[in-house]
């Protein structure tokens, strides 16, 4: 069972915890009553909508053992103490939010369980976002790093009142925007639409399409409904002037009047109270609906016996003005009640902002440089990313990068809207393996040559200060004492530098001769095969003087692998130096002889 089983799961419940640098400082940890010392907890983080303030408040506590967190996954043993838990870093966080945890570091071995973060900004984009959370844990003394994803859910921005309402009403760049009418017909008769979408088109339709707004600006949308469903109403029939009059009653006397409505079949569908001795004009009032065709209005006098007809006249839904029948004057008043409404909002769409401009002097740098990255135009507003993931605290226009990966800057408008800047991609080689050397009778010479790189430069130092032409893995040191000698080692391929520094001691008693693989070789003097070496390495030098020649062979680390003593008669030498219990890889063969001291790098391959 590995470390990351345990840990994974337990910390599942972490994916909304996590702050890049303080914006949204004071959360309030609030935990549920009753819940157990040693579970995990997380409370629950509502979706967001872009254009609105986002600010929320999510607790939660962390278990203190495994013990929880076997019961996710039975596979893990209970009982194991957690120590501590650290969050890292978060990435793919919604534009425009920030979070922060009341602290990052979590001391769980002492109780230190219960914490809390704050969500907080005006959301900018619209998505569903899958956060990742990078965080390390102490489970058992083992810290284990593990990423996982939170789901957080950004809708489109919208914009309501009592006529409509927008979808995507805020945009950067541009905004393609949907609408809702919020008077619909229905499909009853009677209404009727005026949109006006402020990018120059227009529509009568009761549910238009989406709109696209390609520009930045502030683009207001206009809307009317038209609500004529309540249809025709008579309130009133005035009678202007009528010759009827109670003649037959002596003296003479004002007219006893009333009024009956008949609809187009001719149908009474009305008859007002008698109105005793009454002056004109006299109006009569009323609420009849009324349907198409024409009505009919017939005034009378009720006298004493029977009733006097004083004439009748026809209207329908239009009539307006006078109506006349002889001595008959009579007006009506039929109102068509008609409701439009108007509203107003806006589209907003905000300008892209230019692209983070990037000034850096290379893409190439050696292991332990810090390369220099600069936004050349913003100071403010920015965050720096490394492969996809914000680099907590930088946010100024400079960055000073030491690891390699994939770099870039996002800047963020007042208005929320982002650009990113190019990528990046920093290489750091790695520094070549240190030269190191011993001193050997005043010969300073490289103890672990198979280790230098396949191209390289050599430079001798003395007390800071380069030897001229001494540039091989041997140097014979001179002059009386010690003094502080370096040897630097550049990587031909990459550029990269490193340097051994050492304190040596001249010994006047010792007689240093010195030569290289290459000036023997020159010389047809050296002749090293096969290469690579196999069971049995050949080594032919030119003519030496006589007396013993001393061979060995080293490791990576300068580690004698193999030793060979040869008394040699003088002139040409050759030995077969055997490979056979000699792991495969690189390794140096040293000769010593009383005509000097020479080292040569050879691969070795052990045979089948």
């Amino acid at each position: 069972m590995t470390p990351g089983r345990i840990i994974l799961p337990l910390l599942l419940f972490l994916g909304a915890i996590s702050s890049l640098h303080a914006q949204c400082p004071g959360c309030v940890i609030t935990l549920p009553s009753g819940i157990a010392l040693d579970t995990v907890y997380l409370g629950a983080a509502p979706d967001g909508e872009v254009g609105v303030p986002y600010d929320e408040d999510i607790s939660f506590r962390m278990p203190m053992s495994t013990t929880p967190v076997s019961i996710l996954d039975p596979t893990i043993p209970p009982g194991l103490p957690i120590l501590e838990i650290n969050i890292i870093s978060v990435s793919n966080l919604p534009p425009g939010l920030s979070w922060e945890a009341n602290k990052l570091t979590f001391d769980v071995d002492n109780g230190d369980t219960d914490g809390c973060v704050k969500f907080c900004g005006i959301p900018t984009l619209s998505d569903s976002f899958f956060v990742e959370v990078t965080v390390t844990a102490n489970v058992f003394g083992i810290v284990q790093s593990s990423s996982f994803y939170l789901a957080l859910y950004i809708a489109p921005a919208s914009s309501g009142n009592f006529g409509f309402s927008m979808l995507n009403n805020v945009g950067c760049g541009s905004a393609t925007v949907s609408f809702t009418n919020n008077i619909p017909s229905n499909g009853n008769p009677g209404f009727s639409y005026e949109w006006d979408f402020g990018n120059g088109n227009t529509s009568t339709l009761e549910n238009p399409g989406t709109q696209t707004y390609n520009l930045p600006g502030v683009y207001p949308v206009e809307y009317t409904a038209t609500v004529d469903t309540s249809g025709y109403f008579l309130t009133s029939v005035t009678i202007v002037d009528t010759d009827c009059n109670d003649f037959n009653i002596p003296p003479a006397d004002k007219p006893d009047l009333f009024i009956i409505i008949t609809n187009p079949g001719g149908a009474t569908i009305y008859t007002s109270p008698v109105a005793t001795n009454t002056d004109v004009p006299k109006t009569f009032f009323l609420n009849i609906p009324l349907g198409n065709g024409n009505y009919g209005i017939e005034v009378f006098d009720d006298e004493l016996i029977g009733t006097e007809q004083c004439g009748s006249v026809n209207f329908n839904q239009t009539t307006t003005g006078l109506l006349i029948d002889g001595q008959l004057e009579v007006t009506v008043n039929i109102i068509h009640p008609i409701t439009t409404l108007n509203t107003l909002d806006s589209v907003y769409v905000y300008p892209i902002p230019d692209a983070p401009l990037l000034s850096f002097e290379s893409e190439e740098w050696c292991e332990g440089d810090s390369a220099l990255l600069e936004v050349t135009n913003y100071t403010g507003g920015l965050q720096w990313y490394v492969d996809s993931l914000p680099i907590a605290g930088a946010i100024s226009s400079v960055l000073q990068a030491q690891t390699p990966g994939d770099y870039w800057a996002v800047y963020t408008s007042g208005d929320g809207c982002t650009a990113s800047s190019e990528v990046v991609s920093l290489s750091f080689y790695t520094l070549p393996a240190l030269p190191v050397f011993s001193n050997d009778e005043n010969l300073l010479f490289v103890t672990n040559p198979a280790n230098l790189p396949l191209s390289y430069s050599l430079q001798w130092y003395q007390a800071g200060t380069a030897i001229p032409g001494a540039t091989d893995l041997t140097y014979c040191i001179t002059g009386e004492g010690s003094s502080d000698f370096s040897l630097e080692v550049t990587d031909l391929v990459t550029g990269c530098t490193n340097e051994y520094n050492s304190q040596s001691t001249y010994d006047p008693q010792a007689d240093c001769i010195s030569g290289s693989s290459e000036e023997f070789a020159a010389q047809g003097a050296l002749n090293l095969y096969p290469n690579p070496v196999f069971n049995e390495l050949t080594v032919e030098m030119g003519d030496l003087d006589s007396g013993v020649v001393e061979l060995a062979v080293l490791n990576g680390l300068g580690q004698t692998q193999l030793q060979f003593r040869v008394e040699h008669p003088g002139g040409e030498f050759v030995y077969q130096v055997p490979a056979h219990s000699l792991l495969p890889g690189w390794y140096v063969l040293l000769v010593k002889s009383s005509d000097g001291t020479w080292m040569a790098r050879a691969p070795f391959v052990r045979a089948d």
